[in-house]
């Protein structure tokens, strides 16, 4: 199985200032590559905060978020080891 890695990377070299910061700078080509990977794939694994920040399921893929004490509606909740996540998942 192949997995990758998408992040949208300020050009200092992180993903966010705060947890309140919304990453809306992202070009339309690198949200229409997000959306044409991650439909591909068919999975999206993603922490509390991204899905928090996005609000809703992703449609059309398995959504897997990573959170401790929170539940979703539509969505996978895990604690899991993530090389145990992704051994399931293959």
């Amino acid at each position: 199985m192949k997995t990758f890695i998408i992040a949208a990377l300020s050009a200092d070299g992180f993903i966010a200032k705060n947890s309140e910061y919304l990453a809306d700078w992202t070009s339309k080509e690198d949200k229409r590559f997000f959306v044409e990977m991650t439909k591909k794939a068919g999975v999206i694994v993603m922490g509390q905060n991204t899905y928090e920040t996005i609000g809703k399921p992703l449609p059309d893929r398995l959504n897997i978020v990573y959170s401790y004490d929170k539940e979703y509606e539509g969505v996978e909740v895990t604690k899991r080891d993530p090389k145990e996540l992704l051994q399931d998942l293959e």
